[in-house]
């Protein structure tokens, strides 16, 4: 697949009304897909971005390039002035936050949009000692990101009004088939007396399994019965995720 998610298009996405709630959402969508150690996540998206607080923590045992090890706080903005609102939200931040908070996490600010002295600023902050580390990104380093997920790439280009050729994803895949009649098809038609091969794929797909073979009529019949698999296996893996968070918070 090309590569279709630029820092051109990025800082472009930018401009839009949209991006300012959808920004938390690529960011978490990474995360989950290139860490594997994840034990608390919390960007909130759509209205929730107007609540109070952090705009995203992460808390992870070994990191990777963009996300540190331990704790960390992210502050997100799309605005056209990028240095005075990662100016504002870090004096903002440092000074309703703990120092013990601070000493203990790293300060992450993005910007879909081109940051030129973006390594400067993070300095300069970091030279403060409050923070464990101070880290900024731009479209520069989200693109960097994408490129290593290429699932979460093919989601985001569509997002941004790209479309990969001859691939897709399964959320916008599942949502054309639905769709596909007058009268919108639920779910689990695409499952009825398939049980049996459901459940061959979910061990495909989440288990050991090295290979798979699917006779059917049509390849669009596959398709249809494997994305419908993979939402269900995604669903249930957020109530279990869920009910776990529930449980500790009793």
């Amino acid at each position: 697949m090309n590569q279709l998610v630029t820092a051109l298009a990025i800082q472009r996405w930018a401009n839009q009304l949209t991006s300012r709630s959808t920004l938390p959402l690529v960011l978490r969508r990474l995360a989950h897909t290139t860490l594997a150690d994840i034990s608390e996540i919390d960007f909130p998206v759509g209205e929730s971005t107007q609540r109070s607080g952090f705009d995203g923590t992460i808390t992870c045992e070994a990191g990777n390039a963009w996300v540190p090890a331990g704790k960390s706080v992210w502050e997100f903005g799309v605005n056209k002035g990028v240095k005075s609102k990662a100016d504002d939200d870090f004096e903002k931040r440092t000074q309703e936050t703990s120092p013990a908070h601070q000493t203990e996490s790293g300060y992450i600010a993005v910007t879909p949009r081109h940051w030129k002295n973006k390594k400067k600023w993070a300095d300069e902050q970091a030279s403060n000692g409050c923070w464990k580390e101070v880290r900024a990104y731009d479209a520069d380093d989200i693109e960097q990101w994408v490129e290593t997920a290429p699932a979460v790439g093919v989601w985001f280009a569509q997002l941004l009004g790209l479309q990969p050729s001859d691939t897709d994803d399964i959320e916008h895949r599942w949502k054309a088939i639905i769709e596909s009649t007058k009268v919108s098809l639920q779910p689990e038609v695409f499952l009825t007396s398939r049980d049996a091969s459901e459940k061959q794929f979910s061990k495909w797909a989440f288990g050991d399994s090295q290979c798979l073979t699917f006779a059917s009529r049509s390849p669009s019949e596959v398709i249809s019965v494997s994305c419908r698999a993979v939402s269900i296996r995604s669903i249930r893996f957020r109530v279990r995720k869920e009910s776990r968070r529930d449980s500790k918070r009793i």
